[in-house]
């Protein structure tokens, strides 16, 4: 059975809408966060879209799954590490935009030998 190509019904458009309300927003990413992102483009993006229901359910059951941690739950972890032995909750300082902007700063060494920063 060929699916048929058309805008989201007003039942799929609100249950995206309060995936996205429900969505966590990291304030210390600022322009580089997801659940931002996705909250910012949503509406233009899928509004007057031209998209197979089918294709806007399998869309809309990936989103929940990952803003409710259903593959973390799934899959649980031994450790709650990361690669660098530091708790995964410290690792969000590393990824803040402050942290990312003081990196830039620093000139790394090939930099400082060759004059360039």
């Amino acid at each position: 059975m060929a699916s048929r190509s058309r805008s989201l019904t007003p039942q799929l458009y609100q249950r995206f809408r309060q995936v996205c309300e429900q969505w966590p927003v990291d304030k210390t990413r600022c322009g580089r966060d997801l659940g931002a992102h996705i909250k910012e483009n949503f509406g233009a993006n899928m509004k007057n879209s031209k998209i197979d229901t089918n294709e806007a359910e399998k869309m809309l059951d990936s989103l929940v799954k990952i803003s409710s941690n259903y593959y973390k739950e799934k899959y649980p972890r031994k450790r709650d590490t990361a690669f660098s032995t530091d708790v995964a909750k410290e690792a969000g300082a590393v990824l803040s935009t402050q942290y990312q902007n003081q990196v830039r700063e620093k000139a790394s060494i090939w930099h400082k030998l060759v004059g360039k920063k």
